[in-house]
């Protein structure tokens, strides 16, 4: 019984086992709640478990089940008792809703006969938010996006935000977004009241300052990048992440930026707004590059120009959030404004102490993790796990109270979708309990449990992701060889040949024959098939000899592994900007040759 408890996830830190019996949630039940958004949601959800919803009497005087809200608990607390009768009381909705999360977790695990226990939990960090990247390649359709966030509450975060460079319906910008799927102010309205109804705040978003890319390379705002003739080159997804800084000198960079906010701004009910301002990287150094002698100066002129945006920001009363790379790295943190939250980042398996240490100066920040599936079919997981543990460690000790997870789409985000779960669950324990998974085979069982019913599936998926030695970066670098030696990624590629020597597929063939054995069982097909397309595919990225521009595989395999993926994208997504990565499937079959056999 205590196996069962401890398989919910996120884990709760606090409970004990009251008895030896169990207990069962009856269709004749009575559900004695007050609050009608959450005797919703977890009807809604206890339907889809076990068929039946509960009838809910707030004056019921013999229910067998009650959520009560009462004073005494933290605002985001909860008491669950599973006795002779089932209690949740908190003093919040938030609260009440977590509980009833538990509750539901606890009828799926046990199958229905729940042990008698008392849980009493609550977070380890105040601020826990999913954040999401919808602009650089994927755009899920609204529907896919509210699944996410409905996951996002299940796994009880509060917050969550969505990455929006161009993908927007600006009124005034429809060279930008014509051909990128944009999201449209109903699309942003929609979510945001849907996100409320679930207790977690929509955090609006927007890259300004660096990462305009697709704004600034169009005829009608090509003037305002501080890169010279930013459309004369063909799109490729290197660019896209390093020139296109906005000129902060050009007054009319602000009533661009400021049109954008203006849009924005009244579509989201938070009162906080991430402006981004992360990666400027070339900032002051192509029209500007005179104005500038030192790194002093250049940091100077990113605060000057920040503060003009975050000025604009509050005075719509919102409270700003931005990334913190450049204040970290190019200046001295203690000179930039204390009012403003600090999003700290830094994906690696052993993020930086001296950083964490730095910005838990400054009276707000929430460190912010990695998914680690950018460039990738499926995450690095051993990255995953080590950078959300670390992380964690770091804040904890610095006394930082808020915790990310950023799942980002750099490179045209080809990591499948239905893979977002896993991190998201993983994170969320990491950020409720305020410490480390212990046991990662376990917690990778529980999540397959909780996901499709399999209890073998995900683990499956540590051994896979090991196989995926070329990644989608890779790919991109060698189409555009200039760009290697910028990058110094000559000792890379030459340890991915050597790795790419002694690969055996023995263990992968094993699972790929378990993959096909379960779509008889698992009521998921889908994800079965989209891990059958990752081994596909992993297969296929290994094929690619990268220091003779060889492929020693077969490109009819290449085109029909990449129609299926194309197909099964698009049962989650829209086109977005697809057809560019298809573009890139396309000029790797032109650069390189078969291999001679």
């Amino acid at each position: 019984m205590k196996d069962i408890i401890e398989s919910i996830i996120p884990r709760p830190k606090k409970y004990r086992l009251l008895d030896n019996d169990k207990r069962t949630i009856r269709r004749d039940y009575v559900l004695k709640c007050s609050n009608f958004n959450v005797s919703k949601i977890f009807n809604e959800r206890l339907n889809d478990m076990l068929g039946f919803s509960l009838y809910v009497n707030p004056m019921s005087s013999n229910a067998k089940l009650s959520f009560n809200l009462v004073d005494g608990y933290d605002k985001e607390e909860y008491k669950l008792t599973i006795n002779n009768n089932i209690e949740i009381e908190a003093s919040t909705e938030r609260g009440l809703l977590y509980g009833a999360y538990t509750l539901l977790q606890l009828v799926d695990i046990s199958h229905n006969n729940m042990p008698q226990c008392e849980i009493i939990d609550k977070p380890a960090f105040n601020y826990r938010g999913f954040y999401h990247d919808v602009t650089r390649g994927k755009m899920p359709t609204l529907e896919s996006l509210k699944k996410l966030i409905a996951k996002a509450s299940y796994y009880k975060y509060n917050q969550f935000q969505i990455y929006i460079e161009h993908t927007f319906m600006f009124e005034g910008m429809e060279q930008t977004w014509f051909d990128k799927a944009p999201l449209s102010p109903d699309d942003i309205l929609e979510l945001d009241a849907y996100a409320s109804s679930l207790n977690v705040e929509l955090v609006p978003t927007l890259a300004i300052f660096g990462h305009m890319y697709e704004i600034l390379r169009t005829e009608k705002y090509k003037d305002l990048c501080e890169y010279i003739e930013p459309d004369r080159d063909e799109f490729n997804f290197i660019d896209r992440m390093r020139y296109h800084t906005i000129n902060p000198f050009d007054e009319k960079s602000f009533e661009l930026i400021s049109n954008m906010l203006e849009q924005f701004i009244p579509l989201f009910k938070s009162n906080k707004f991430n402006i981004g301002c992360d990666e400027t990287f070339y900032l002051c150094k192509g029209k500007n590059k005179d104005r500038v002698k030192n790194e002093e100066q250049r940091f100077e002129i990113y605060l000057s120009f920040v503060k003009k945006i975050a000025d604009f920001v509050k005075a719509h009363g919102k409270e700003v959030m931005i990334w913190d790379d450049i204040v970290l790295n190019s200046g001295d943190p203690a000179i930039s404004p204390d009012d403003y939250i600090y999003m700290d980042w830094d994906y690696g398996a052993n993020p930086s102490e001296e950083n964490r240490e730095k910005i838990s100066k400054k009276p707000k920040a929430c460190v912010c993790a990695g998914t680690a599936a950018w460039n990738r079919l499926i995450n690095n997981y051993d990255q995953l796990f080590a950078n959300c543990d670390n992380l964690c460690h770091l804040a904890k000790k610095y006394g930082i109270d808020g915790y990310y997870i950023t799942n980002w789409g750099d490179y045209g985000d080809i990591a499948k979708t239905s893979l977002v779960e896993i991190p998201m669950a993983y994170a969320a324990s990491v950020a409720w309990q305020g410490d480390a998974v212990k046991n990662k085979i376990k917690f990778m069982k529980d999540l397959s449990w909780l996901m499709v019913h399999d209890e073998e599936l995900l683990p499956l998926l540590l051994d896979i992701a090991k196989y995926h030695i070329i990644t989608y970066r890779e790919l991109n670098f060698v189409l555009y060889e200039n760009f290697i030696a910028d990058y110094n990624l000559e000792e890379q590629i030459m340890d991915i040949t050597r790795q790419q020597e002694n690969i055996d597929y023995s263990k992968l063939s094993i699972i790929e024959e378990i993959l096909y054995s379960k779509l008889s069982t698992v009521e998921d097909k889908d994800f079965i098939l989209d891990l059958l397309n990752i081994i596909d595919g992993i297969r296929v990225f290994n094929s690619f000899k990268l220091t003779t521009y060889t492929f020693d595989g077969s490109f009819d395999k290449l085109c029909s592994w990449w129609y299926e993926y194309m197909e099964q994208h698009l049962k989650c997504c829209k086109a977005g900007e697809l057809s560019r990565n298809t573009d890139v499937i396309r000029k790797l079959i032109q650069k390189f040759k078969p291999s001679e056999k």
